[in-house]
C-alpha cells in the first residue's frame, strides 16, 4: 500500500495506528521520528503531572534524532538506549511499589464511594487513553503527508536537473533520474 493511499485509511477509519505502524509501508525514518515525539510528549505529560523523568530518558530521545540525522553510530545509539533502558527500569520499579502500596491500600479501605470513583478514573483514563491515540494518529498523517510532499518536492527538482542536463549528456541522464527515483521511493 501506498502512502498516500496509508493516509486515506488512516483518515477514515479503515486503518488504527498500530496497523499502520506495522503494515511495512512508512519508511522507518518516519517510524524512527514518530516515535521520538510520541516519547518526548509521553515524558513532558510525566512532566506536567509533577513527576520528573530521568534525565537518561531525555538524553535518550536527543541521542535517537541525533541518530536519525546520521550524526551519531549505531555505538553511540545503543549506549544511550542502555542508560534509557536503566532509567526505565528504576522508574518501573518505583511505580509498581506505588501500585502495590496503592492495591493493599486500596482493599483495607474499599468503600461504595471509593468504588465509584475508581469507576470514574478509569471511564476518564480511557477517554483521555482515546484522545492520545487520536491525537497520535494524526501527527503519524502529517509526519507521512510532510515526507510525501518533501519527496515529491525533491523528485521536481531531479527531473527538472535532468532536462537541463538532457541536452549535455542523454545516456547518462535516464541512469541518474532511475538512481534518484530508487532512493526516494525505498522503503527502509
Amino acid at each position: 500500500m501506498g502512502l498516500i493511499e496509508m493516509v486515506k485509511r488512516l483518515r477514515c477509519g479503515d486503518k488504527d495506528l498500530e496497523e499502520a505502524i506495522c503494515s511495512n509501508s512508512i519508511p522507518e525514518s518516519i517510524l524512527h521520528h514518530f516515535g521520538c515525539d510520541v516519547a518526548e510528549r509521553a515524558l513532558k505529560g510525566e512532566r506536567e503531572a509533577g513527576r520528573e523523568p530521568a534525565s537518561e530518558l531525555w538524553k535518550a530521545i536527543e541521542v535517537k534524532r541525533l541518530w536519525i540525522e546520521g550524526k551519531i553510530t549505531d555505538e553511540e545509539l545503543e549506549l544511550a538506549s542502555r542508560a534509557a533502558y536503566s532509567a526505565a527500569e528504576r522508574s518501573a520499579y518505583s511505580a509498581a511499589s506505588s501500585a502495590a502500596y496503592s492495591a493493599v491500600y486500596s482493599a483495607v479501605y474499599r468503600s461504595s464511594y471509593r468504588s465509584s470513583l475508581r469507576a470514574a478514573d478509569s471511564t476518564s483514563y480511557w477517554a483521555a487513553y482515546n484522545k492520545e491515540r487520536e491525537r497520535q494518529k494524526q501527527h503519524l498523517i502529517v509526519l507521512i503527508e510532510e515526507y510525501i510532499v518533501s519527496q515529491s518536492s525533491l523528485l521536481s527538482i531531479l527531473i527538472q536537473r535532468a532536462k537541463q542536463l538532457d541536452t549535455q549528456d542523454t545516456i547518462a541522464v535516464p541512469l541518474w533520474i532511475e538512481e534518484g527515483e530508487e532512493v526516494l521511493y525505498v522503503v527502509d
